[in-house]
């Protein structure tokens, strides 16, 4: 039997510990934390909202669902640059999938407790770099799931596919309660109500992510954040959040200076007083990692998730990239024979970034507005503005961002374009542009608004 140790019980090693245990292996969880802790005092690692490919990777895996939890069926995009006053306004739904967002924090307790009915060895230990030696050297094969901290820096940055230096993001979470979602909440952005996310950009300064979301304790709730251009506007208010209370305060005067046309859904929120760990605050440095480290005793082991690549959570990748290499590496283990040596797991982590990781980093850093991305993501999201299927095709890149890999020029994002709205491109964009005159010339005086309360 395999003997295999995963260090990181959150909802990525969690997952992977009970789809091994499923499938007869005999696994080892590590965490630093007992279950009571991870559930009720640390906060949800980001909205973990997943779409179609990582669904699809939990249901292989054989790992529960929500069925009671609200599905998300398409997004509503708001586009303000307050410089040029040019405003692009969108709505799309998914096309063959739904997306869903379950606390972590609830997934990973629910899966442990599985684990352990089916005989799954669960150790709560900090495991630290001299620990890691004697755990190593134990297992057939040990994962390091621990996140962008602490163990990671047993995988060396990888320079060549790592393209920033520092944070492009400071991020502000806060999950709270309301009213249930239903079709007449949003229904300014969509007929499909709440069931289509509210997603603003602010050009310079932010966006903005408003979802329903199924809480640990509540069920359904909703989720908000806000990602902030370091040194503007929106990260000298969000750097002032300390509680859930001022969190939620700093959000609605966000959307009583910038982002008006959601403000009266905001007014229907109130934090959720029995979880004083519903918010979060951070920066992520965006970059890929190896996928092979050694001990300092020199036994091998594989990073796992964040660990793995570090992903600005703009784009919703964190979590769906864990799930997804958490699917991918319990097959490779399970259907393997011989040792899980240096070669198995660069081997393994090469398989994921080819067929997941690469993606899931470009249409992060597109979404960052990396410069090289810029001509392509232009296209796309003016397509997006004159055709409902660009829209639903630009957004079906969070679930599977494989696509982009192909898209180096304005004219292959024009073919993609054309592809999935079965529609010329250019009479797509040529209608695009028409609707963003009549909008300039006869939409509300939003850019203005927010001009001038960006002003220091």
């Amino acid at each position: 039997m395999r003997n295999v140790a995963i260090v990181g019980a959150g909802q990525t090693g969690a997952s992977a510990a009970l789809a091994l245990a499923k499938r007869g292996v005999q696994v080892s969880l590590y965490s630093d934390r007992d279950r009571e802790q991870l559930r009720n005092f640390v906060p949800p690692t980001g909205s973990a909202i997943i779409f179609g490919k990582a669904q699809e990777a939990e249901a292989h895996l054989g790992l529960p669902g929500y069925p009671d939890a609200p599905r998300l069926t398409g997004m509503s995009d708001y586009i303000v640059d307050p410089l040029t006053e040019h405003i692009i306004v969108f709505d799309a739904a998914f096309r063959n999938f739904t997306a869903i967002g379950i606390d972590p924090r609830l997934k990973a307790d629910d899966r442990i407790e599985l684990f352990l009915n089916l005989g799954g060895e669960f150790i709560v230990q900090k495991v630290e770099f001299d620990t890691l030696d004697n755990v190593a050297r134990r297992h057939d094969l040990t994962l390091v799931a621990t996140g962008k901290g602490g163990l990671s820096s047993l995988f060396p940055r990888d320079n060549r596919r790592s393209f920033y230096s520092s944070p492009q993001r400071v991020a502000l979470m806060l999950v709270v309660k309301g009213p249930s979602p239903s079709l007449s909440h949003f229904a300014h952005r969509s007929v499909a109500g709440a069931s289509h996310v509210a997603f603003s950009v602010i050009e310079g300064l932010g966006e903005f992510w408003t979802s329903p979301y199924y809480h640990k304790d509540i069920g359904p709730s909703w989720t908000l954040l806000a990602w902030a251009v370091p040194g503007g506007a929106w990260e000298r208010r969000i750097r002032n959040a300390d509680s859930p209370k001022t969190t939620l305060e700093i959000m609605k005067q966000l959307h009583v200076d910038y982002l008006p046309w959601d403000l009266h859904e905001l007014e229907n929120f109130e934090v959720i007083e029995g979880d004083p760990f519903s918010w979060l605050r951070g920066a992520v440095l965006h970059e890929v990692r190896a996928g092979l480290g050694y001990t300092r005793r020199g036994h091998v082991v594989a990073s796992l998730g964040d660990t793995s690549i570090g992903y600005d959570p703009v784009a919703g990748q964190g979590a769906q990239s864990g799930l997804l290499q958490a699917a991918l590496y319990v097959d490779r283990i399970v259907s393997h024979d011989g040792e899980f040596g240096s070669d198995w797991i660069r081997e393994s982590f090469e398989t994921f970034y080819c067929q997941r990781g690469q993606a899931a980093e470009m249409v992060t850093r597109m979404f960052l507005g990396a410069p090289e991305l810029h001509e392509v993501a232009d296209i796309l999201i003016q397509a997006a503005n004159g055709s409902e299927r660009a829209a639903a095709g630009m957004f079906g890149l969070i679930s599977d961002p494989q696509p982009l890999l192909s898209m180096h020029s304005a004219d292959d994002a024009k073919a993609y374009i054309s592809r999935v709205a079965e529609e010329d491109a250019d009479a797509i964009l040529k209608r695009s542009s028409e609707r963003m005159h009549a909008a300039e010339e006869n939409g509300p005086d939003w850019a203005a608004r927010i001009r001038r309360a960006s002003q220091p």
